[in-house]
């Protein structure tokens, strides 16, 4: 459910793509539970996969998190299952998994990653998010992705960010 009060994003420590380290991943089913299990808002960052289903993951591609040179948004659901994220037994969840895992628990703040700038993204991101019932905030670099948000997602805060920082925060 997101909302235009902003102090939720306040209420507590920010866990940047999930509590990880000490071999917990990033941005996996671990770390997204264990930033549950603290009270922590959650940061996490998304990728269109070329199916139309959204994975939670940082990079554009898996070099770094999989040892693997292939770009996210050209896998599919089926695909990046057979990944694992830093050696460890975690994968790459979709957002709809780690939206399970969550459940509301603790809000989100969500970073739409990756050179999708279409409708296609955002549409596939409100198909995913438009019954969950926490609390949850948007952001993205690309400006063209902010304005598909804000006309989509017309009652979630949505940032405009820029390398630096966000820029703005659209809540009209």
């Amino acid at each position: 459910m997101a909302k235009k009060d902003l102090n939720f994003l306040c209420s507590a420590p920010i866990a940047h793509r999930g509590l990880h380290g000490l071999g917990v991943p990033e941005n996996s089913l671990a770390a997204f539970g264990a930033a549950v299990a603290h009270g922590y808002i959650i940061e996490l960052d998304v990728h269109l996969l070329s199916d139309g289903e959204i994975a939670v993951f940082h990079d554009d591609n898996l070099d770094r998190m999989c040892d693997a040179l292939v770009e996210i948004e050209s896998l599919t659901k089926p695909s990046i299952s057979k990944y694992r994220l830093a050696n460890t037994r975690e994968h790459i969840p979709l957002l709809k998994d780690v939206l399970s895992l969550i459940d509301g628990a603790v809000p989100l703040i969500i970073e739409l990653k990756g050179a999708g700038v279409g409708s296609k993204f955002v549409d596939a991101l409100w198909g995913v998010l438009e019954d969950y019932c926490g609390e949850y905030a948007l952001k993205s670099f690309n400006p063209l992705i902010v304005h598909n948000l804000r006309r989509r997602f017309r009652s979630a805060p949505v940032a405009s960010c820029s390398r630096a920082r966000c820029l703005a925060i659209y809540l009209d």
